[in-house]
């Protein structure tokens, strides 16, 4: 299932907003869902009101028929009355089984493994694909300082980078950048842009980006003397 444009109530201010929201999340059909998923980068609320991010709370499923796994989530605080979310698991449930071919309909498919919460259903995706659970607080660690620099101000920004500067490195960066595309897909192009202001201005406050500068210059000057050849 495509995402819907829709507007749901921010959970901050209750301003309504516009949220592309995504609810099956079916590797069979779409290979990206995964990585998708596991990164977080769906359902993103970016209110011009309050500036509150999260995402969006709404029922989902996750498909990965190589490894036999159905999961479901309907989040706690929607207060859904249980035949409501078993007809909302059910209709998402028929769509992903409709579109297997019948070798492909299996018996796991009529045992979904629900899940409570948003991160705890990635994290059974995650240790489906072999990730343990130290690997995860690592990476949850990361994100987390992710969020923490793209909400700082601009005045905070240097002395933060020097009280985490062995913690900006190549997947600090990647996962900012990350961040910058899933915001900007989401129709946030100024909480983008702040995303990658904050990733350039880091780059001139950290070791990381000192080296990575150094090596630049060093590959340019090399090219440099290859064209005076």
């Amino acid at each position: 299932m495509p995402p819907l444009r829709t507007r749901v109530a921010c959970p901050n201010c209750r301003t309504p907003v516009a949220v592309n929201l995504e609810q099956v999340f079916d590797v069979a059909q779409d290979p990206s869902a995964r990585n998708r998923f596991i990164g977080g980068r769906f359902n993103a609320i970016h209110c011009p009101n309050c500036r509150f991010q999260g995402q969006a709370s709404t029922p989902l499923l996750y498909h990965d028929p190589d490894k036999e796994l159905l999961l479901t989530l309907v989040p706690m605080e929607l207060g859904l009355p249980q035949a409501e979310q078993e007809k909302i698991i059910g209709r998402m449930m028929n769509e992903v089984i409709n579109r297997l071919p019948p070798e492909k309909r299996k018996g796991y498919l009529l045992n979904p493994r629900p899940a409570l919460t948003l991160p705890g259903m990635i994290e059974r995706v995650l240790e489906g694909e072999g990730v343990t659970k130290e690997m995860l607080e690592a990476q949850r660690a990361k994100t987390q300082l992710v969020q923490k620099f793209a909400t700082a101000s601009d005045e905070d920004l240097p002395g933060l980078a020097k009280a985490h500067d062995a913690d900006l490195d190549y997947t600090f960066f990647q996962l900012l950048a990350l961040s910058a595309e899933a915001t900007a897909a989401s129709g946030s192009q100024a909480g983008a842009q702040r995303m990658l202001a904050v990733r350039d201005r880091l780059l001139d406050l950290s070791s990381f980006g000192a080296q990575a500068k150094k090596q630049q210059q060093a590959f340019e000057d090399a090219a440099r003397e290859l064209q005076a050849l």
